[in-house]
């Protein structure tokens, strides 16, 4: 049960892990470092290569040592790069919503605008005719002409 707590534990937040390991096995920590400085920096910038020096190192390093702390390294870079890259894409995002929505093109604007608020643009508005002559009003339905 507490491998597996362990395995969780490392799969999802590898400086809890190590912080947990150090306070499970003191002794294990002190032989692999003579001083605290070095798993310190470790754990801050390169966590997994940091346990995984912690996890080769009683043995000494040799042979496929070196493979599973290269590994190790690539998951430590990978997740630099992963992180750089998602905040890219979130400033990215960030960055085309906060910019202003360009006007729709004439054949669009006419096709999404509501029918009732239809303005027409500057060069269809007609001048009244200067000398028109004046319109007299149509007689109401009701009312005869007179006769004549």
């Amino acid at each position: 049960m507490g491998c597996c707590l362990f395995a969780i534990m490392l799969a999802g937040a590898p400086r809890l892990a190590f912080l947990l390991w150090w306070i499970v096995q003191p002794l294990r920590m002190q032989t692999t470092f003579t001083t605290f400085i070095w798993p310190l920096i470790g754990v801050i910038f390169l966590p997994w290569t940091t346990i995984m020096y912690v996890l080769v190192y009683p043995g000494g390093i040799n042979g496929f040592d070196y493979l599973w702390l290269g590994l190790a390294l690539l998951v430590d870079i990978g997740t630099y790069v992963g992180n750089a890259r998602a905040k890219r894409d979130r400033d990215q995002m960030n960055r085309s919503s906060a910019t202003p929505v360009q006007p729709a093109a004439p054949a669009q604007a006419a096709a999404t605008a509501p029918a009732a608020v239809e303005t027409p643009a500057p060069a269809q508005v007609e001048a009244p005719a200067a000398a028109a002559p004046p319109v007299e009003p149509a007689p109401p339905a009701d009312v005869e002409p007179p006769a004549e």
